[in-house]
């Protein structure tokens, strides 16, 4: 609210703050600058803040969330599709239509009135159901845990941060990471760098990194719970060897 009454009148919070207030994705580091959009001027540079011009701000296009005005799930969506790593945008997608908080067809809509935008073909491909099974981040881990004590694997820990990445699953004591990607974009030259820099990040520091998709998850789940397993009994092995 801060940032958006130093804005002056007319101004919203928008894009990744936007996104992390409707609920969509994790809340931003506490020193993360404030995205907030303004029509017709950025207003200039303030510390902590960071503006965005807009050519107008219907009704529609905004709300108020515990009496902060946020632009709503729509044009937020699109205002982050160009911004967020695919599996962010995906689960946003997910969350927000699962609920009801956007319609597909919704954004179809708002897609054509506001022409050519970074991200557009991302988000058309979740809206013509290209992606598949569409599961929220919390329906995915709890699919994902089910098969893991299936299984009768040691829990790990969800939405743990290291190396200062967010990750799905971590077993710290093993060092494995999985990661639940989606697979709309795997084709994506800027999305499969992505993934290659997290995966660098985290077998420098000693890492091995799973990755499976939602539809794995959906259709394969005990294929994939075994390739987990698989790669913990490494790990473990090879940890009681150093230890030898």
């Amino acid at each position: 609210m801060a940032a958006v009454l130093a804005c002056g009148p007319g101004g919203v919070v928008s894009h990744v703050t936007a996104l992390a207030l409707h609920g969509f994705a994790s809340k931003e580091p506490a020193r993360a600058p404030v995205h907030v959009s303004m029509v017709g001027t950025d207003g200039g540079r303030r510390p902590g803040i960071r503006p965005h011009r807009v050519p107008a701000l219907a009704p529609s296009d905004w709300q108020r969330i515990e009496g902060i005005p946020v632009t709503a799930p729509v044009p937020t969506l699109l205002d982050v599709a160009g911004a967020v790593p695919s599996h962010t945008l995906e689960r946003a997608y997910a969350q927000a239509t699962r609920d009801g908080r956007a319609r597909p067809e919704a954004i179809e809509a708002a897609l054509v009135r506001r022409g050519p935008i970074p991200g557009a073909g991302r988000l058309r491909s979740l809206v013509s159901g290209s992606t598949g099974p569409a599961f929220t981040r919390s329906e995915a881990e709890e699919r994902l845990l089910e098969w893991i004590g299936k299984a009768g694997l040691p829990r790990p820990e969800t939405n743990g941060r290291v190396g200062g990445l967010e990750l799905d699953c971590v077993w710290r004591t093993s060092r494995v990471v999985v990661e639940v990607d989606g697979f709309a974009f795997h084709g994506s030259r800027k999305s499969f760098e992505a993934d290659r820099r997290r995966d660098a990040r985290l077998s420098s520091l000693g890492y091995r990194i799973v990755r499976i998709t939602w539809r794995q998850l959906d259709l394969e789940p005990v294929a994939t719970v075994t390739r987990i397993a698989q790669v913990l009994a490494v790990a473990g092995s090879e940890r009681s060897a150093r230890r030898a």
